[in-house]
């Protein structure tokens, strides 16, 4: 039975025969001296008389030092650890109930934990009709380079996949603003979506090009973070990429509940990102309808080349 469900006459109960065996134990040590005291003064009885002597110290001192600490610091310690424990679950709970409310389902501290879990590929396994995709980051080299394969399969079953990231034409003053990214990378990205996507959509012919569409867009946006929507006939979820770093430990994400507040929120933001970016690729109604892909590689190429030559010369 736990101290919480006692009754008043139980837990008088357990006081008073704490007490009656310090009591007990006081005794025990005051008869060992006493006894002790007794003894005869013969040579014979020198080591029995102090060894009584020393062993009722002892109890006696264990009795001493346990009535200390259960009149005045049992109670002290056990009151300032209930109110620290007290403390600690109620802001659990405060936290948990926020998330809850604001719609944020889990967290991973870092990326690496979110894809064993989740990733790009295991959200996209065994999806349903109707499955559109939007993923908004800087370079998205990670989830390009995990998923391009499976970005194909899917478009040619019908998806609907937009993949929105940084322009690497910007000036470097313009690309600065994006720490802990690079031009090469994105130039990286834009050159594997077109050996792994845009080729592959290009160089199928009539019905045998996929029926699904895939729209390539650059932005200009100074971002910390990248987003991914996945939404099919009867799921919708998005994950939020907040990145403090390049390396994967230093970048934390938020499974985002898309019905509540903050998942609406993230949504509409990226949602205004995607509608003001360039559009250099776009695959619809199995056709090609714009293709610049080449072209802003070749341009970002180029200005990485000049880059480097300055930095030699």
């Amino acid at each position: 039975m736990s101290s919480s469900n006692k009754s008043p006459v139980e837990e008088l109960d357990e006081k008073s025969q704490k007490h009656w065996g310090l009591a007990a134990i006081a005794a025990s040590g005051l008869i060992l001296i006493l006894l002790a005291l007794t003894l005869p003064a013969k040579p014979a009885l020198n080591l029995p008389r102090d060894l009584l002597r020393e062993l009722g110290i002892a109890v006696l001192a264990v009795f001493t030092v346990s009535w200390i600490y259960e009149i005045g610091l049992a109670k002290r310690h056990m009151e300032k650890f209930t109110a620290q424990l007290r403390d600690e679950v109620m802001k659990g709970q405060g936290a948990a109930s926020t998330c809850a409310v604001i719609g944020i389902d889990e967290i991973f501290r870092e990326r690496v934990a979110y894809e064993q879990q989740y990733g790009i590929y295991s959200q996209l396994h065994d999806t349903e009709g109707e499955l559109h995709v939007r993923l908004v980051a800087r370079s998205a080299y990670t989830v390009v380079g995990h998923a391009a394969e499976r970005f194909a399969e899917v478009i040619e079953r019908g998806a609907h996949v937009e993949i929105c990231v940084l322009d690497p034409r910007l000036n470097d003053d313009e690309l600065a603003w994006n720490i802990d990214v690079a031009r090469p990378d994105v130039i990286v990205t834009l050159k594997l979506l077109r050996t792994m996507l845009t080729d592959r959509l290009t160089n199928a012919k009539g019905e045998q090009r996929a029926s699904g569409q895939l729209l390539i867009s650059l932005h200009r946006v100074p971002m910390l973070d990248s987003f991914l929507s996945v939404s099919a006939a009867t799921k919708h979820w998005c994950t939020w990429d907040l990145s403090f770093g390049r390396d994967t430990s230093r970048k934390t994400v938020l499974m985002l509940d898309t019905k509540k507040a903050l998942g609406k929120n993230v949504i509409n933001r990226y949602n205004h990102v995607c509608k003001r970016a360039e559009r250099i690729f776009v695959f619809a109604d199995r056709q090609i309808e714009i293709d610049l892909l080449t072209t802003v590689i070749d341009e970002a190429d180029g200005i990485e080349s000049k880059n480097r030559g300055h930095g030699a010369a």
